[in-house]
């Protein structure tokens, strides 16, 4: 961990943290860090911490994209600018392809230009993504969500991606797996520019619990074609849009050619016979454990109209989705 900075180094102004807010951020991700620093800038008056500083947070994005969110929470934006920031946060991101890297520009200048100036990194979930494109991980072990895992180690095979922790805090980057363990990214964050007693302080008001299990790696990572899981993990998200081949590949940049020999040979299965299992499984679950019409179910699952739903399900299952229905809630009722 990196060495606490002493409060008579950062007394008497203000932190400034800025959000980069790319496409489709998570809203929650950056209000529970908002708030907390919110909540700090009270507390530390309440306890009478008046030598410790204060916290201001700025929300930045690429200046030709208006990135949204996933809900409708809003946040004062405005385009990347020249100064310079004590920490940079990158929220999670809902989802993130070499193509949607491919949009933005200027945001990795920025960046480098913020660790030039001595800016401390914090990754949430997905963040490293743009951490990493703009050079600025070099050296840096970093932590995120399992679901983007495969992905990021196909594109930046150079860093090391600890499987074992949900978060690190040491050295310029910090980065958590997930919303819990971001709670102690956030305690340690105060503890390094307000001190171990204002940081208690936080930890008792906000009942931050930083003793998180760490994940357990599944399988040998040398071992898989690290850009198949990665469009694996893709398709479990994007199942319900019915992609096609080119669809696939395009987000990868491959070719379908490419997609086709690489997908069999890591799973035994075409690219469109794996989505098809997914829908069909997607729709199994959804006609046990909910009472939605077939058509409704065929829609979520990304099939045109019920009855190609049905021609699909009963190859795969032996029964139409109603008579799969009511047999599943037979045998249910008779455990």
């Amino acid at each position: 961990m990196d060495k606490i900075t002493s409060c008579s180094d950062v007394s008497q102004r203000t932190i400034q943290i800025a959000f980069f807010m790319p496409e489709q951020y998570w809203s929650g991700s950056i209000a529970l860090i908002v708030d907390v620093f919110t909540g700090i800038n009270m507390l530390r008056e309440q306890a009478g911490h008046y030598d410790t500083p204060t916290y201001n947070t700025h929300f930045l994005h690429e200046p030709d994209m208006y990135p949204k969110g996933l809900s409708p929470c809003q946040f004062p934006l405005r385009p990347l600018d020249a100064e310079h920031y004590d920490v940079v946060v990158i929220p999670a991101i809902w989802s993130i392809t070499p193509k949607a890297l491919a949009q933005y520009s200027q945001v990795f200048d920025w960046l480098r230009h913020q660790q030039r100036s001595g800016a401390h990194f914090v990754s949430i979930t997905s963040g490293a993504f743009f951490l990493a494109e703009a050079g600025v991980l070099f050296g840096e072990d970093i932590t995120l969500h399992f679901a983007f895992q495969s992905l990021f180690r196909s594109l930046y095979p150079g860093n090391r991606v600890r499987t074992d922790k949900q978060y690190l805090t040491s050295g310029k980057v910090w980065s958590s797996a997930g919303l819990s363990p971001t709670f102690e990214v956030i305690y340690q964050l105060v503890r390094k520019y307000s001190g171990e007693a204002l940081a208690q302080v936080c930890a008792r008001y906000f009942m931050l619990d930083y003793h998180v299990q760490p994940p357990v790696e599944v399988a040998d990572a040398n071992s898989r074609d690290m850009l198949i899981s990665a469009v694996r993990d893709w398709l479990e998200r994007h199942y319900y849009q019915a992609p096609t081949n080119q669809d696939i590949a395009r987000q990868f940049h491959m070719s379908a050619r490419n997609l086709n020999r690489r997908f069999a040979s890591e799973t035994g299965l075409t690219p469109q016979g794996y989505l098809q299992n997914l829908r069909l499984e997607r729709a199994a679950k959804l006609l046990v454990s909910t009472k939605i019409q077939v058509e409704h179910i065929a829609l979520q699952c990304g099939y045109s109209c019920a009855s190609v739903l049905g021609k699909r399900f009963k190859k795969q299952y032996g029964r139409s989705p109603l008579a799969y229905r009511n047999y599943m809630s037979r045998h249910r009722g008779s455990d």
